[in-house]
């Protein structure tokens, strides 16, 4: 009899035992379930703040697009209008030297009929 009440002691305390592991492990989930709730609430936070930033990067990228943009069709404007001075100033010079040949030739043209007078008036 003696025996059965040692196995019953050792089997209650075996069950306590047990009963204080389970509570434990039940403590220790719902420490884990909780630092987990945290944690997610933390990642939700930061998510939504990198989502924000993202858009506010898309959004100063976009109007960084449209000013790349503007500048390019302006560097083009400039470019043609450079083209259309260019073309003016090959002309102006061009011109310049077809005055100088117009007027070299002018000069020509009286010195010889000065020659020509002169020619003519000593045959008379």
């Amino acid at each position: 009899m003696f025996d059965n009440e040692g196995k019953a002691d050792q089997n209650a305390k075996e069950c306590d035992d047990e009963r204080d592991m389970l509570s434990n492990l039940i403590a220790i989930l719902k420490l884990d379930t909780d630092e987990n709730k945290k944690i997610q609430k933390q990642l939700k936070k930061a998510n939504t703040s990198l989502a924000q930033e993202l858009k506010e990067c898309k959004s100063i990228l976009d109007e960084t697009n449209r000013t790349r943009d503007r500048y390019l069709v302006a560097l083009h404007d400039k470019e043609i209008e450079l083209e259309k001075y260019k073309r003016y100033y090959d002309c102006t010079v061009e011109n310049d030297k077809l005055e100088r040949k117009l007027k070299d030739t002018l000069g020509l043209l009286a010195q010889h009929e000065i020659d020509t007078r002169s020619f003519e008036n000593k045959r008379i």
